[in-house]
């Protein structure tokens, strides 16, 4: 491939945050000395094993496709450790150790990369930035390492079919800023990522998230979970309404946690397919226990919590058999009257707590009623 054509591709590798993050000057470097490779669906770039012998070898850069990082496990079926997309750099570790090649990488379909020649590598290791970049990679792939014999050795399945989902979310190798609403990633796939059956994955999934928001659109449910996970949903000063639901790791206490799903705005009508209709109402029916945030400001919070509810007994009456709590959002703007008003309207059965995802007030004394009502479910 000619130098030009290389160097064409810059803008859209640039997008990768490490190889972004590289001076113009190392990335146009790197680019001139590569060569364009390219691989059928199933084509394995290097096996686990494979020799790099002194001054072969090569450090590649993902150009179009994807590519799994696998091995075979003891009863011989094969792990899938991570799949690198469009724009991650990989294969830098028997160039530095100068040891056999760690793990399979396969092509998941055609795909391209940039083979960047082992003395091209060597010279740009001369340079510090270069260098420091490469280190980086490293502690980054070191803690995502630590991340997965953390999960596999203290926390439960589903925690860790949530945890994975969100690094896919977010490109697994990439780690991206912001959330992809599609994984593309195959239930297969991730069941072998995760060294589970096809058959509890499916069982997972059908039951994710332990918490499910409910409310009506800008009540703030993406707020909550942006403030009290790790997650980044879309937030909106007006009525905006997820269209997907957003999953986030509630971290709480002694290394414990639980999965919450921010779920696409109730409106009434909701059960005749008004708005999103059915579609929230099915991702509900997975929720042992719902969480329905009614703002402060709202003009009648009895209202609007019955309307909820009817909503959910129209599409299904069995869904009142879930655990309910009521989070008044936005209570930053309330003083001790108008909280005394606020729960004389709301039902005496049913557990509250006023909380304000600004000032983070009431957020400790609502994790700590979800983990008790969970704890409650699981016990039954």
């Amino acid at each position: 491939m000619a130098m030009k054509s290389t160097l064409e591709l810059l803008p859209r590798l640039s997008a990768n945050p490490w190889f972004g993050a590289l001076p113009l000057r190392a990335r146009r470097a790197m680019l001139a000395a590569a060569e364009l490779q390219r691989l059928r669906p199933g084509e394995m770039l290097f096996r686990q094993g494979d020799k790099v012998a002194p001054g072969a070898g090569a450090f590649y850069g993902l150009v179009q496709g994807s590519f799994k990082i696998s091995s075979l496990r003891e009863d011989g079926k094969e792990a899938i450790l991570v799949v690198l997309e469009a724009g991650n750099w990989f294969g830098e570790i028997s160039l530095i150790d100068q040891l056999p090649r760690t793990h399979d990488a396969t092509a998941l379909g055609p795909a391209q990369v940039l083979a960047l020649p082992r003395a091209a590598f060597d010279e740009l290791m001369k340079r510090h930035v270069f260098s420091q970049a490469i280190c980086r990679m490293l502690a980054a792939r070191t803690r995502s390492l630590y991340g997965m014999v953390e999960d596999a050795t203290l926390r439960s399945t589903r925690a860790r079919v949530a945890r994975r989902l969100l690094l896919l979310a977010r490109g697994d190798a990439t780690q991206a800023r912001d959330a992809r609403p599609v994984v593309p990633v195959s239930q297969e796939a991730l069941a072998m990522m995760l060294g589970i059956t096809r058959q509890t994955l499916s069982k997972e999934l059908k039951v994710l998230a332990d918490v499910g928001l409910v409310g009506f659109p800008n009540a703030g449910k993406s707020t909550l979970l942006s403030v009290i996970t790790a997650a980044k949903p879309r937030i909106a000063d007006y009525a905006f309404t997820t269209l997907t639901p957003q999953l986030g790791m509630v971290e709480y206490r002694e290394g414990r946690s639980f999965c919450i799903a921010d779920l696409p705005g109730i409106i009434e009508g909701a059960a005749e397919g008004k708005g999103l209709g059915h579609r929230f109402l099915r991702h509900i029916e997975r929720n042992p226990v719902l969480l329905f945030l009614i703002p402060a400001d709202s003009p009648n919070h009895a209202e609007e919590f019955r309307i909820l509810v009817n909503e959910l007994e129209k599409y299904n009456p069995e869904l009142l058999h879930k655990r309910f709590i009521i989070a008044i959002s936005k209570s930053d703007m309330l003083d001790d009257e108008l909280r005394t008003a606020i729960t004389r309207e709301l039902p005496p059965s049913i557990p509250r707590v006023f909380i304000s995802s600004l000032t983070n007030q009431g957020l400790t004394a609502l994790k700590d009623l979800l983990w008790d009502v969970l704890n409650e479910e699981n016990k039954l």
